[in-house]
């Protein structure tokens, strides 16, 4: 990890602390709209998947049963009765298990690198802890140089939880930045775009060339102000691009993360920035967050949880292997793409600003099987010689520069393992970026096309909402439904899919209702509201009905009742 990964772990850590891109919301004014936002659990609430469990065993809440069920979990019951073979939680769990030739193929090609890499974290670990450890008397009067300091605000700022507030304001002062607006454009496009976006009119490769000069550049940047070689970039894939080998296209992601947050780390420490003087952040409480991190507790245990950082890999790379789709699955959904585009053109004129964006807009797709597992085992080969070759650099490190590493693995270190190096990604993905009109499609849609094909119109319904000027009436009207305009961007997205669903129930499996699918992972459903104060998605269950409303299936009686309950006009139309 050469502290570069860890450090740059920040890669993903900054993305999703300062830009919010875990959460898919706006950055710099170029909306990144999502099909869905994982809802929240509530304590005290029956869990719905317990609660279609119970169905399927004969239990309590069978259909036969519904006494002890409220108004919102009987409609959902109803409504959603035909579409319970995709509740994601059990999609997910089913995924977990393994054929014995899958388990032949991940022991024979996955797990030696598994494990060379999780033995030279260790071993990184250990090393690490123990230089710390000798140098630890000395920190009591250690002084620090201003660049040291501006480089540990510089991460504090980042992903420390007391830094919420100063992290909006660093977002607003650097909100005009290519690399800001670059990553705003890489949630749809992915890595290529944001080199491309940063050196607009170059080639991948000319743009991938610059970046990486770029890279090296801050890197030295960050050496220099750490006054020790904490980093050490020139590994890898950035490496094998410098020595001419062919690099694929997923790994310049993780390229990508590392410019993100190389720039972000540059762009805080800018002293013509002032960023910095915000930051309240001085030697003592530096030091406080060395000591109430308990750095050393933290590393010293990494021996007793290999074997659970083996499991966790084994058991993300299993669900990954047996959801991503084939290379013929792809080639398949391209061609449900088109079926879907024509559809959501049919509801367009013409003469429409939009019909010429929705007929240009490219849909991306996702990582394949085949892929992910190149990716992975290049990832894990290169993480595996990282770690290894920062165990040399500790030795340069003076006490300043020690205390400086320790104070940024404080505030970036976890105790327990909780993913495999953040390889895989099970996220449900599907984006639209308004600026660029272009659509990402997640795994899940090209592996499931039924359900697809409605996330899929959900997206082009972004398109649409943004260029068209032919639906005010109808946002005004979906507002309405609810009380307020917080959703409406969404529902109107769910609008165009429930219309094209109509219009292809002959073509698509009838179980295709997203909105139940959504419903499913939550635990009290319910039509009023988000699952989040912050989340712009209405309810799983409230958009479950509209989807049903669009596309003319039948409403069921308690639904029409947890209407008048809960949410009265939800089934005014809006069309």
């Amino acid at each position: 990890m050469r502290w570069s990964k860890t450090m740059l772990t920040l890669g993903m850590i900054a993305s999703c602390a300062t830009l919010s891109a875990c959460k898919k919301e706006k950055i710099d004014g170029a909306s990144i709209h999502t099909a869905r936002t994982k809802p929240a659990a509530e304590e005290g609430t029956t869990s719905q998947k317990q609660i279609d469990d119970a169905n399927k065993t004969g239990g309590t809440s069978s259909t036969s049963d519904t006494s002890n069920l409220n108004v919102a979990q009987r409609c959902y019951q109803d409504l959603c009765a035909a579409n319970t073979e995709l509740s994601l939680p059990k999609l997910l769990a089913d995924a977990e298990k393994s054929s014995d030739a899958l388990k032949k193929y991940y022991d024979e090609n996955l797990a030696p690198r598994v494990l060379e890499t999780v033995n030279a974290r260790v071993q990184q670990s250990n090393a690490t802890l123990s230089f710390i450890s000798g140098k630890e008397a000395e920190f009591d009067k250690v002084e620090i140089a201003d660049d040291q300091a501006r480089l540990i605000k510089a991460i504090y700022v980042m992903v420390h939880p007391d830094a919420g507030e100063t992290q909006k304001t660093i977002i607003g002062l650097l909100a005009n930045e290519a690399f800001i607006k670059a990553a705003s454009l890489r949630q749809v496009r992915g890595a290529s775009a944001y080199f491309t976006s940063i050196y607009a009119g170059k080639s991948l490769t000319e743009a991938t060339k610059l970046e990486i000069s770029k890279i090296l550049e801050l890197e030295e940047k960050v050496n220099k102000a750490a006054k020790g070689r904490i980093l050490n970039m020139k590994t890898g894939t950035l490496q094998r691009f410098l020595n001419g080998e062919v690099v694929e296209m997923d790994e310049l992601e993780g390229l990508a993360d590392n410019s993100f947050a190389l720039r972000m780390i540059d762009a805080v420490m800018d002293e013509k920035s002032n960023i910095t003087q915000q930051i309240n952040l001085g030697l003592e409480e530096m030091k406080q967050i060395y000591t109430k991190a308990n750095l050393q507790e933290q590393l010293k245990d990494l021996e007793s949880e290999k074997a659970q950082m083996l499991g966790i890999c084994e058991k993300e790379m299993t669900k990954a292997m047996n959801l991503y789709p084939q290379e013929s699955e792809v080639t398949a959904f391209k061609a449900t793409t088109e079926q879907v585009r024509k559809q959501v053109l049919s509801l367009l004129s013409a003469q429409d600003p939009t019909y010429s964006v929705v007929q240009k807009a490219v849909v991306y797709s996702p990582m394949t099987n085949d892929k992910a597992v190149k990716f992975w085992a290049q990832s894990l080969k290169d993480m595996a010689a990282d770690s290894k070759d920062a165990v040399n650099d500790l030795k340069n490190l003076d006490t300043a520069g020690t205390f400086t590493l320790a104070t940024i693995l404080s505030m970036t270190s976890t105790k327990k393992p909780t993913n495999c190096f953040h390889l895989v990604d099970l996220n449900i993905s599907d984006a639209t970026h308004t600026i660029d009109t272009g659509i990402k499609a997640s795994w899940l849609s090209v592996k499931k096309p039924s359900y697809g094909v409605a996330i899929l119109a959900h997206e082009f319904g972004h398109l649409v909402s943004k260029f068209s000027q032919s639906y005010y009436s109808q946002k005004s009207c979906l507002a309405g439904k609810q009380g307020n305009t917080k959703f409406m961007e969404e529902d109107f997205a769910d609008v165009i899919a429930g219309k094209v669903l109509a219009n292809m129930q002959n073509s698509v499996n009838g179980k295709s209702n997203y909105g139940c699918m959504f419903a499913s992972l939550e635990e009290a459903p319910s039509l009023q509201a988000g699952t989040t104060a912050s989340d712009v998605h209405s309810s799983g269950l409230f958009r479950a009905l509209q989807l049903a409303q669009l596309s003319k299936t039948a409403i069921p009686e308690s639904c029409k009742q947890a209407v008048q309950e809960q949410t009265p006009k939800a089934l005014d139309k809006c069309e």
